[in-house]
């Protein structure tokens, strides 16, 4: 595990894809109005770790959570054991997905197809 993580820290075209694939994200998650994305160091993708926290207005995260498995994307959905972090935002849950060295653009645009498609089943 120690040498695979070595690799993809000093690997320059893993880390060019990973940043490639979070701003994908990023930017699909931010254009969405119904979307709230949470941890974004002042509102921006400067500083942006691969990892993405948010809700969706109106529609609950594990229900979410349960569309998207069906269509073999798989996020992590609920308090993330951190209740007091979900008191303060106001909500009961969020979804959490991440991005890994080993995903690929193609994983990353089926993500956000099929989130926009379970989005609009619940809605």
């Amino acid at each position: 595990a120690l040498d695979f993580l070595k690799e993809t820290i000093e690997n320059e075209e893993l880390k060019s894809n990973s940043e490639a694939i979070t701003r994908l994200v990023f930017n699909e998650l931010n254009a969405v109005e119904r979307i709230r994305l949470f941890g974004v160091p002042r509102g921006t993708f400067e500083d942006k770790i691969p990892l993405f926290s948010f809700v969706v207005d109106g529609v609950h995260h594990e229900d979410l959570a349960l569309i998207l498995d069906k269509m073999g994307i798989a996020v992590r959905s609920g308090q993330m054991c951190a209740e007091p972090i979900m008191d303060r935002f106001g909500v009961t849950g969020m979804l959490r997905v991440s991005v890994a060295p080993y995903n690929t653009m193609e994983e990353a645009e089926y993500f956000v197809k099929c989130l926009n498609r379970a989005i609009d089943m619940l809605m």
